[in-house]
């Protein structure tokens, strides 16, 4: 499976993460590197911390603090066993996509005979601050192709329809490799997107502000009005 790499350079040291292929389109996300956690004041010394097991990062991370390359994020937490309430602070370094595709179409053309076309498109969703993209393509090919213009005409059904045929691409190679599949970790880590039935989906995200990454549940009209984009990032043409 695809994993798209996400690096920070200071000073000599590299730090890298890798994620599955539903980053693909996100230019930044953001890593955890230590936790932190306070009984009522964050002034006070935390009763529980721990870093990353790595130096390096816990050395670049403290080097580049209120810099834009780290977030630091706080919470008000409870330990249900206890019902102490208490304050958790997680200290984030943001990394940057190293397989970002900008968008390059310098040719276009539909419609020839003897050509077959495939269009890899990119479908933006924001949702406040959060952003979901998902990445597809669509194939056309003979004199009476279906055009760009044709698909956006029914944007929202042409996605659902690739990710069903995906999620059943998927399920048949387990089947011929005699594999459980494990659908919904497989779509969710592969595509950012998983049907959960009655029009509702699990969906990642990455927030526009802090590349904090989240994941959540969504109805599906919540998730049509969310739409921002639709951009085609690379298209092919062959002889067929």
């Amino acid at each position: 499976m695809e994993k798209i790499p996400f690096t920070l350079e200071h000073q000599g040291k590299t730090l890298r993460e890798e994620h599955y292929s539903w980053a693909k389109h996100h230019k930044k996300v953001s890593y955890c590197v230590g936790v932190e956690k306070f009984h009522q004041s964050l002034e006070e010394a935390p009763f529980y911390e721990v870093w990353h097991s790595d130096k390096k990062y816990v050395e670049v991370y403290h080097a580049l603090k209120n810099s834009p390359h780290t977030i630091t994020k706080v919470n008000d937490m409870m330990n249900f066993d206890t019902g102490e309430s208490f304050k958790q602070r997680k200290h984030f370094i943001v990394l940057e996509n190293q397989a970002y595709q900008e968008a390059d179409v310098s040719h276009y053309s539909i419609g020839a005979s003897n050509t077959k076309q495939t269009c890899h498109i990119r479908l933006t969703f924001q949702l406040e601050n959060d952003r979901f993209i998902f990445d597809m393509e669509h194939r056309s090919a003979g004199s009476y192709a279906e055009t760009f213009g044709s698909f956006l005409e029914d944007v929202f059904t042409n996605m659902m329809d690739y990710l069903e045929d995906k999620k059943e691409a998927y399920v048949e190679a387990c089947r011929q490799q005699e594999e459980e599949p494990n659908v919904q970790s497989h779509m969710v880590r592969t595509h950012g997107i998983h049907s959960l039935g009655e029009s509702e989906y699990k969906i990642v995200v990455v927030d526009s502000s802090s590349s904090l990454i989240d994941e959540f549940d969504i109805e599906e009209e919540e998730l049509k009005r969310s739409l921002i984009g639709v951009e085609i990032y690379q298209f092919n043409m062959e002889l067929q």
